[in-house]
């Protein structure tokens, strides 16, 4: 049995008041924004340890933890990436 993988992110200055599900779809492209709502809704999200709000604004510095207990609604193709 799949463990739900669970993602720890830090709000970046340049998306400083945002929405949680904004912010997160710009980090997981592979999620949609009503899943990451979803997601939310059901506890799955934590703003700083604490369960967020779907509607609640991110602020720069913060720690973002997500439970991705649902599979992504689309697949994105790999794309090679110069290091």
């Amino acid at each position: 049995m799949n463990q739900p993988l669970t993602i720890t992110l830090v709000v970046e200055a340049e998306l400083h008041g945002i929405r949680i599900d904004s912010f997160l779809v710009r980090h997981l492209r592979n999620y949609s924004p009503w899943r990451m709502q979803r997601l939310a809704a059901a506890g799955q999200v934590l703003v700083e340890h604490v369960p967020a709000e779907p509607t609640r604004r991110v602020f720069t510095g913060e720690t973002i933890t997500v439970r991705l207990i649902e599979p992504p609604d689309l697949l994105l193709d790999p794309q090679p990436v110069p290091f």
